[in-house]
């Protein structure tokens, strides 16, 4: 017998509290764990797993980043350095070129050294070699990488092998296979094909569907002449200026890093996602015009899931189909969802026209959108301000300009419509010890872009006027400080809600490190959101409710030897709910052994968690096979435990598993616990191989 939520929580308490202090490494820059839990909601967080943004660190790995002979648009699209850090470092490049060490960059003020230090591995300072033939590049050694995965989920759902009649039944099997090859070199070219069946699809299957149900290829060529700075062919990821037009070159936005806000602009790179709903696909190009003058031309048609209605069309007096929902989840396991497969299409194009130097940055962009199929705005109160015509429209200024310790960016974007959009950026180094920065957001509730992807609250540039301001402090170099405010107000309604609304979100964190030994932290957020429900609509109020959403995070890290990680989290969630407070709760302990020596390395973990009611529910990161990671939602009451094992016999080969298990519990009359039922578990087992040559 277990027992009661309050008395797990005591013991599990004095259990931490009396751990000897621990000894982890410091937080790295890219750590998908970090930047995943400093994402704004679950949303943000899905779509950065998704993206693999770790597989362009591995392309460096082979391939390091020559400082002597990088561009500065090399030096931009390293993965680790943001716009800012990038121009810092290309100015001192110019001025103190040729580099004698890498170790020279710490000498550039404002440089984060843990930054630098996860940088070491990527880089060098080689002297300057001739350029290899692209052909020879292609047919050598190392550039290769085969991926080939398979997972399935043991939970006994009750949609699978079912009568085939029901337009729900998922009519594939419940495994989820995914085949990548790879072979790329940075900064010269990059080819991949991607496969993925969703678990409920088919892969083959004449009365359903006729081909494998998701196909990704791509051909990025870059800086094959002096002009022609690149070319992207099949499925390919673009941004235009900060995002407000388009950016599927997807990025975390809000974090503790200040630079992340500040983006790189007119970036055309390879599409590695496995998200079926956000590729451009088409052909894109980048061209010098003049030394420091770039223009980028693409265009794209792709099909998109949408469900479609009849309308009667008064002016042709005919019946016609428009789409009352864009579906963006990629899956098509049943009749429904095969239903609503590949009806949207949509054609995009557009040229971007900037000049680019490492303090400046400045251009004009423009999209064009056209649909096959209507939109169906005006059922929608929301969206009642979109427009719903076949043809779309927009244009935007974006700007990026670096003066000793500021940076300022920002883009002001309009559609045909008369609609428009506008961010602004201030960050402020002040000094060695703080770093602040100031964000205005002001988008009209008309102005809608499909693939935009902003700063805002679902990422999309529509309906928000914000400001957001928020302080980096290091009194010591083992104390980190960060706080920021964010208000945001609603211009028009927004989905399921009867009044203009408003938002306010307050985050703290405080970091204690000791470099290579621990680091501890406590983050606490607090939301105040306005919404209204059907209580208020009988009585006829006029005034929203305010509902409050609190989270406490208390993390312990330490590394027990050189190749042993302990890591510790618990974390609580209070949300308000119809007048009364629900609460979760949720401990994790997780073990992580990696040695340079071995052959094998693993990680594993237990969690326990206690959650009341799905709106207190919490959101905890999990490792998993290389170049995946997944986002866990604990809800209920249960136990939650996994096992990643990889195993690499040979220098070319890698063999990986996971193994994942969630149990839920129920209380019985006299407040025990119990197993619910006989499907109250959800398994899952995951095996991937990898092959580089």
């Amino acid at each position: 017998m277990i027992p009661c939520p309050l008395m797990m929580q005591l013991v599990f308490l004095l259990l931490i509290s009396n751990l000897t202090p621990c000894h982890a490494q410091i937080n790295e820059s890219l750590d998908p764990e970090k930047v995943i839990h400093e994402a704004e909601n679950e949303e943000t967080a899905g779509r950065y797993i998704d993206q693999n943004i770790e597989n362009t660190l591995k392309d460096h790995i082979q391939n390091t980043l020559n400082l002597n002979q990088a561009s500065f648009d090399e030096i931009i699209q390293f993965p680790l350095w943001d716009f800012q850090l990038s121009s810092k470092i290309f100015k001192y490049i110019q001025d103190h070129k040729p580099l004698l060490s890498v170790y020279e960059l710490q000498s550039i003020a404002g440089i984060p050294l843990d930054i630098l230090r996860n940088s070491l591995p990527y880089i060098t300072i080689g002297i300057e070699s001739k350029k290899i033939p692209l052909l020879k590049l292609i047919r050598s050694k190392g550039n290769h990488s085969l991926y080939i995965r398979w997972g399935r989920n043991f939970n006994k759902d009750s949609l699978y092998n079912q009568v085939d009649s029901s337009n729900n039944t998922y009519i594939g099997s419940p495994d989820k296979i995914y085949f990548r090859y790879k072979s790329a070199v940075p900064g010269r070219y990059s080819i991949g094909i991607s496969l993925e069946k969703d678990a409920g699809e088919t892969w083959f299957n004449a009365r359903y569907i006729k081909t494998i149900d998701f196909i990704s290829a791509s051909l990025v060529l870059e800086n094959l002449t002096q002009r022609l700075k690149s070319i992207a062919i099949g499925d390919y990821t673009l941004r235009l200026g900060q995002g407000l037009l388009i950016d599927n070159a997807f990025s975390i936005g809000k974090s503790y890093q200040f630079g992340s806000i500040a983006k790189t602009p007119s970036v055309v790179k390879p599409y590695q996602s496995v998200r079926e709903s956000d590729m451009l696909r088409g052909v894109a190009t980048k061209i010098s015009l003049q030394k420091k003058i770039d223009m980028i031309l693409f265009y794209s048609a792709v099909n998109k899931d949408a469900n479609q209605i009849e309308k009667y069309n008064q002016a042709t007096g005919t019946h016609e189909l428009i789409v009352s929902t864009i579906q963006s989840s990629g899956l098509h396991r049943s009749k429904s969802e095969l239903a609503d497969q590949n009806t949207f299409r949509i054609k995009q194009g557009g040229l971007s026209i900037h000049y680019n130097s490492p303090n400046l940055n400045f251009g004009i962009n423009g999209i064009f959108n056209l649909f096959n199929t209507s939109l169906n705005n005006a059922h929608r109160i929301d969206k009642i301000f979109h427009s719903q015509r076949k043809e779309a429209y927009a244009v935007s200024l974006h700007h990026q300009w670096i003066y000793k310790n500021y940076c300022i960016n920002g883009e002001l974007a309009i559609a045909n419509s008369g609609h428009y959009a506008s961010i602004e950026n201030l960050l402020i180094g002040l000094g060695k010890q703080a770093e602040a920065i100031c964000s205005y957001r002001n988008f009209s509730p008309g102005f809608y872009q499909l693939l935009s992807n902003t700063i805002s609250t679902n990422a999309l540039s529509t309906n928000e006027k914000a400001i957001y301001c928020a302080i980096n402090l290091y009194p010591t170099n083992r104390i980190f400080i960060h706080g920021n405010i964010e208000f945001i107000a609603y211009p028009w309604l927004r989905y399921q809600q009867d009044f203009l609304t408003t938002s306010h979100l307050f985050t703290f964190k405080i970091q204690y490190t000791e470099r290579k030994k621990w680091l501890s932290y406590l983050q606490i957020r607090h939301k105040i959101n306005q919404e209204s429900n059907l209580e208020q609509i009988f009585l006829k109020e006029k005034f929203p409710i305010e509902y409050f959403n609190s989270q406490l995070r208390i993390h312990l890290e330490s590394r027990l030897k050189m190749e042993l990680i302990w890591r510790s989290r618990i974390e609580f969630h209070w949300a308000n709910k119809n007048n009364s407070v629900v609460q979760g709760f949720a401990i994790s302990q997780d073990l992580l052994y990696k040695s340079i020596e071995s052959k094998f390395s693993g990680n594993l973990r237990l969690a326990l968690f206690d959650i009341s009611n799905y709106d207190s529910r919490i959101y905890e990161f999990e490792n998993d096979v290389l170049s995946q990671y997944q986002l866990s939602a604990y809800n209920g009451r249960g136990i939650r435990a996994y096992v990643n094992i990889r195993c690499r016999p040979l220098k070319a080969c890698t063999f990986e598993m996971k193994l994942a298990t969630s149990y839920f519990f129920q209380f019985d009359e006299h407040q025990n616990f119990e197993i619910a039922d006989q499907t109250a578990y959800e398994s899952e087992l995951k095996f991937q191989f990898r092959y580089q040559f």
